[in-house]
C-alpha cells in the first residue's frame, strides 16, 4: 500500500460529502482512486458501516458518470 496520496490516489479516513471534490477532480484529470477507510499515512482504519457509505454515494451521485474514478 502507498504510504501517501498522490495525484492519482487519495486517502479518506471516513466518508464525507466533500469526497465528491476528489472524485470530480479525478474525472476531470486522468482518473484516480479514492480509498475510504484509510488514513493519510496509509494505515487502514476501516469504516463503521460500509453499506451506508456506499448508499450515500449512490444517492448523492445518481445519474452522474464517474467512469475514470473509483471509490474503494
Amino acid at each position: 500500500m502507498l504510504k501517501f496520496g498522490n495525484q492519482n490516489v487519495e486517502f479518506k479516513q471516513k466518508y464525507v460529502q466533500d469526497i465528491r471534490k476528489e472524485v470530480l477532480a479525478f474525472v476531470n484529470a486522468e482518473g484516480g482512486t479514492v480509498f475510504v477507510g484509510v488514513r493519510k499515512d496509509g494505515a487502514v482504519t476501516g469504516i463503521d458501516d460500509p453499506d451506508e457509505g456506499i448508499r450515500e454515494m449512490i444517492i448523492q451521485n445518481s445519474g452522474k458518470s464517474y467512469e475514470k474514478a473509483h471509490v474503494r
